[in-house]
């Protein structure tokens, strides 16, 4: 084994300790260096993360556009359907049958059902909007709640409609 020819701990050794050490300005100019390059990276971060959770709302946004556009078509169907049904049971000028003939009670039948399907939809494109949060812009938040507020008027379409007065045929 070799020895140094300096001891351990000498002066020797704390001048080439020294050596390394960079001036304090230097020092300080290398913290704030990394200060700002540690910022830039956390603002950048910062950014991804939102434009990944804009990405999220737009996903869930297009998702939503295609319920309410099944909806749309549902509604369309029901009130087609509601429409032979009122033509079906009404006589010549205006005047209600007091009886329901086979194809008044067949569309019947089918508005029922179609009531069924429609409030599925109503329910699914309801649960989505109820779950649109603070994240959103102002203007998707006020149109989600006005569609839930207005959902529910469609389910007293059968409280107060022509169907309804003929549930008992």
């Amino acid at each position: 084994m070799s020895q140094s020819s300096y001891p351990i701990g000498g002066q020797a050794e704390r001048t080439a300790a020294k050596g390394w050490a960079a001036p304090p300005p230097a020092r300080w100019l290398a913290s704030v260096l990394a200060l700002a390059v540690l910022l830039v990276c956390a603002v950048q971060l910062t950014s991804y993360v939102r434009a990944a959770q804009a990405d999220g709302r737009t996903g869930s946004l297009a998702g939503l556009t295609a319920k309410v556009g099944t909806l749309a078509y549902e509604l369309d169907s029901e009130r087609d359907s509601t429409i032979l049904f009122i033509a079906l049971t009404t006589g010549p000028h205006g005047v209600r049958a007091r009886s329901l003939s086979p194809a008044a009670k067949s569309e019947l039948k089918s508005v029922r059902q179609q009531y069924a399907v429609t409030d599925k939809w109503i329910g699914t494109v309801s649960a989505g909007l109820s779950a649109i949060g603070a994240g959103y812009p102002r203007g998707v938040l006020l149109g989600a709640r006005s569609f839930v507020a207005e959902a529910s008027f469609v389910g007293k379409r059968a409280e107060s409609g022509v169907v309804a007065s003929s549930a008992g045929a």
